[in-house]
Formats: C-alpha cells, sequence, structure tokens
C-alpha cells in the first residue's frame, strides 16, 4: 500500500472515530434534554396546582390577599424561570441537530 494510500486510511479512521465520538455526544445530550423535558413538565404540574390554589384563595377572599399576592409573585417567577429553561433547552436542542446536520454533512 502507498504511503498516500496509507495516510489517506488513517484520516479516514481517525474521521471515523471522532464522528462515532461527536454521535455518541449527540445522543448522550438529547438523553440528558429528554430528561430535561420530563422535570420541565413536572414543574408546569406544580404550576398548574399553584395556580389553581390561587383561584381558590381568590374566590375565599377572607381578608387573604397576602396569601393571593404571595401566590401570585411566586407563581409568575416560576412560569418566568420555566420558560426561561424551556428556551434554554429548544436553543440547545436546535444547536444539536445543526451540529449533527453538519457532521452528516461533512461525512
Amino acid at each position: 500500500m502507498s504511503t498516500q494510500a496509507s495516510a489517506f486510511v488513517m484520516r479516514l479512521t481517525c474521521f471515523k472515530k471522532r464522528k462515532r465520538y461527536y454521535l455518541d455526544k449527540v445522543a448522550s445530550l438529547g438523553e440528558g434534554l429528554s430528561l430535561e423535558a420530563k422535570l420541565l413538565s413536572r414543574k408546569q404540574e406544580a404550576l398548574r396546582q399553584r395556580e389553581a390554589a390561587l383561584k381558590a384563595a381568590q374566590q375565599t377572599k377572607d381578608g387573604r390577599n397576602d396569601e393571593i399576592t404571595i401566590l401570585r409573585t411566586e407563581l409568575e417567577e416560576d412560569t418566568a424561570n420555566a420558560m426561561e429553561q424551556i428556551q434554554e433547552a429548544e436553543s440547545e436542542a436546535k444547536a444539536l441537530r445543526t451540529m449533527t446536520q453538519r457532521m452528516i454533512l461533512d461525512s
């Protein structure tokens, strides 16, 4: 085998190993995103429960205005945090898709 052919085979082998590494990394990150999505779903359910508690407290209005204000503030903060996490997860997923597409196109 010529030196040129041997060098090509070595580069090809190296490329295949890098490709496998990145595909494994993308799969691992995808699993992390799935777990994060489950956690966000749980947070969303907790937010729904808090919202229901807020509505119930608002209906009784037995001098619970402070409690309503606190619940509303917590709900708004938790909603903002959850939305930020969702946007980060979507951004990360988009970056992973782009990286995967580039890897596929490069191969």
